[in-house]
Formats: C-alpha cells, sequence, structure tokens
C-alpha cells in the first residue's frame, strides 16, 4: 500500500484542480436552491402565528407553483360537491340593444371531453380545475376583506385584490367569450361573465329514489367582462 503525501505548500491538490469554476458555481447554486426551498417547506408548514402571517407570502411563491398538492380528491375528505361555471353572455340585438342569456354550465361539458378519446384523452379538464382553486382563492381573500378590513379601506383593498388576479381574470374572460361564441355561433356578443357554484353530490343511498334535493350554492360572481375578440377563430 503506497501513501500519498500532501501537496506541497504553495502547490494546488490536483484532486481539487480537477473541478471547474463552472461546476463550483453549479454546485453552489443547487445547494442555495435547496436551501431556500428548506426554509419555505418550513415556513409554509409551521403553525399560524403573526410572524407567519407576514413571511408567508414570500414562501408560497415558491411553493405553489411546482411543490403545492390537493389532498382533496383523496380519502379521507373525498369530494362532497359538484363544481360548476356557469356562463352568461350579453348579445347585441340586430334591431338595437341587447340581450341577456340564460347561464348555461361549461364545466360539466369540458369534463365529459376525455370520454370522447379514452386512448388519448385530452387534458382540457385541468383548465377548469386550475380556474376553481385560483378563483376560490380570490373568493376567500375577498371575504377577509369584507369581514375583518375596515369599510373605509375595502374599495382600496377589493382593487389591489383585483389587480393581483387580473391575469386570472383575463384568462377566464377568454375561456368563457370562447365557450360563448360557441354556444352563439354567429351572433355579436358584447361581454360575458361566470358564475362559480357548487350542487351536492347525491349519495348512493339516495340515487335513484328521486328525494335527495339538489340545490345549487352559489360561491362567487363575476363583473361583465368585454367579450375576447378572435377566441372563435380556428
Amino acid at each position: 500500500m503506497t501513501d500519498t503525501a500532501p501537496a506541497a505548500p504553495g502547490q494546488s491538490d490536483s484532486r481539487m484542480s480537477g473541478i471547474t469554476p463552472l461546476v463550483r458555481l453549479l454546485g453552489v447554486l443547487v445547494l442555495a436552491a435547496a436551501t431556500v426551498y428548506v426554509a419555505a417547506c418550513a415556513v409554509y408548514n409551521m403553525p399560524n402565528s403573526p410572524v407567519k402571517v407576514r413571511i408567508k407570502p414570500a414562501a408560497t411563491h415558491v411553493i405553489r407553483p411546482w411543490f403545492e398538492q390537493d389532498w382533496q380528491l383523496f380519502a379521507p375528505t373525498p369530494s362532497t360537491d359538484n363544481a360548476h361555471i356557469y356562463v352568461t353572455a350579453r348579445i347585441r340585438k340586430p334591431g338595437g340593444g341587447n340581450a341577456t342569456t340564460r347561464p348555461f354550465d361549461i364545466q360539466g361539458p369540458i369534463e365529459d371531453l376525455p370520454k370522447n378519446n379514452r386512448v388519448l384523452p385530452t387534458k382540457q379538464p385541468g383548465i377548469t380545475l386550475a380556474f376553481q382553486e385560483t378563483f376560490a382563492t380570490y373568493r376567500s381573500q375577498l371575504q377577509t376583506i369584507d369581514s375583518a378590513a375596515a369599510a373605509s379601506a375595502r374599495p382600496q383593498l377589493h382593487a389591489y385584490l383585483n389587480r393581483r388576479f387580473a391575469a386570472d381574470f383575463d384568462k377566464l374572460r377568454r375561456l368563457i367569450s370562447q365557450q360563448a361564441a360557441a354556444r352563439f355561433p354567429g351572433r355579436d356578443i358584447v361581454s360575458v361573465r361566470a358564475e362559480f357554484s357548487q350542487t351536492p353530490i347525491t349519495p348512493f343511498s339516495a340515487r335513484g329514489s328521486g328525494h335527495f334535493p339538489v340545490k345549487a350554492k352559489n360561491l362567487l360572481d363575476t363583473q361583465w367582462m368585454p367579450y375576447a375578440q378572435g377566441v372563435a377563430q380556428p
């Protein structure tokens, strides 16, 4: 067995000289990213406190885009409600004035689309699921403002909340505009709005009996939004 003599003073170890600056930089970046992720997880899962309220938004920006999971689809808390997105449109009448359509559900038909091709099912149902999640957060924050904020501060907080979700509202506007155009082809659509609601899932014990009442629960109504031109074009 041969011992390896240490490098003489002033001489670099050949084992370390093989590590290029780029590799060292990548190592530092990976360690920094892991540190930020661990810190964000610690903040995100820590008990509620005034400190968490102040720093959780920063941690949420790290966790939510890639790592957050929604376990409501799994036991022991299976879903008890069906979610719906109803669309209403204002259509310009040929003789002048506008007519308001009846609300129609878009979530159910979109969720049924994968049945048309079970081999390569479409991913479109994920769009409505994402909107349900996003606007549940919006509704929760809106309720917090209305219940906890002073009346004089609510208009400013409402405006700030709407600015935060402006991109989400624009995406929703384009989706419901496309759905309205498909529902009313060739009509002059002026504006659209969405209603988020829920209906209870009928228990297995009551299915077929006709005695289980199904009443929709309104969760959120958006304001009228201008129709997104061009969404109906192929």
